[in-house]
C-alpha cells in the first residue's frame, strides 16, 4: 500500500521579495497521499496539514505517519517526497481546485479552504466510475479517466443530483458601508523564517564533516 509524502508552500498575501536567493513566501502544508493504481495521476489525500510555525517539516511528517499507519492492518510502502504521482496532484488542486486561487488573510481561512481540496478529490475519485467521457475536439478519449477529466465532466453528475439550496433571490443595491462606522486594520504578525528540514542522519553526518 503505497504513501506519499509531500511539502508544499500555500501563499497567504501573494507578493514579491527582492532577493538575491529563493524563497517562498506563504504557509508550508503537509501532504500524505494513498495511490490506489500502480499507473495514472491519481493521489488520494489521507492528511493534508499546515505546518505550524513551532514545527519543522520532519517533525510534522512524524506525527501524520504515526495517525495514519495506526489504521492499517499492514505495514504501507512509505516514499519520501516524491516528484511524480504526487506533483500532478498538487498542480491539479493549484490549477484545476484553484487551491492558491484566494488571497486569504489568515491561517484559519487557509485551514478551512485547503480542508475542502482532499474532500473534492475524493468527490471526483468517487465519481469516475458513474461518468461517461466526453472529451472536448482536440482531446484523445480515455479510458481509465484522469483526475482532470472527470472534474471536466463532474457538471453531469450536479445536474443530475440537483442541490437542496434555493435559488437566489434579487435583493436589490446593498446598503454598502455604514456612515460613521469605524474600520479596522488586519493585525500584523511577525515573519517566521524557516529553512528546509533534515533528518537526524544528516544532521549528524554534516557535524561528523565540521569535526573532521
Amino acid at each position: 500500500m503505497p504513501l506519499l509524502f509531500k511539502k508544499e508552500p500555500m501563499n497567504i498575501n501573494k507578493r514579491r521579495i527582492a532577493v538575491n536567493r529563493p524563497i517562498g513566501v506563504g504557509l508550508g502544508y503537509s501532504t500524505i497521499a494513498y495511490i490506489p493504481e500502480q499507473s495514472g495521476s491519481w493521489a488520494l489525500p489521507l492528511l493534508h496539514e499546515r505546518i505550524s510555525s513551532s514545527q519543522t517539516a520532519i517533525s510534522q511528517l512524524s506525527q501524520q505517519l504515526r495517525q495514519v499507519c495506526s489504521k492499517f492492518d499492514q505495514k504501507p510502502i512509505l516514499v519520501v517526497d516524491s516528484r511524480f504521482t504526487i506533483e500532478h496532484w498538487y498542480r491539479f488542486a493549484k490549477q484545476r481546485l484553484h487551491w492558491t486561487l484566494p488571497n486569504l488573510g489568515t491561517t484559519e481561512q487557509c485551514d478551512r479552504w485547503s480542508d475542502l481540496i482532499p474532500m473534492m478529490t475524493w468527490q471526483l475519485w468517487l465519481a469516475r466510475e458513474i461518468l461517461v467521457d466526453n472529451p472536448l475536439p482536440w482531446q484523445k478519449p480515455q479510458i481509465n479517466l484522469t483526475p482532470g477529466r472527470v472534474a471536466q465532466n463532474f457538471g453531469t453528475v450536479i445536474a443530475t443530483i440537483g442541490t437542496p439550496t434555493c435559488f437566489p433571490q434579487p435583493r436589490g443595491k446593498s446598503p454598502g458601508w455604514q456612515k460613521g462606522k469605524m474600520r479596522t486594520k488586519k493585525t500584523r504578525y511577525p515573519i517566521v523564517k524557516k529553512s528546509k528540514g533534515r533528518f537526524e542522519s544528516q544532521k549528524q553526518a554534516a557535524k561528523r564533516s565540521k569535526s573532521a
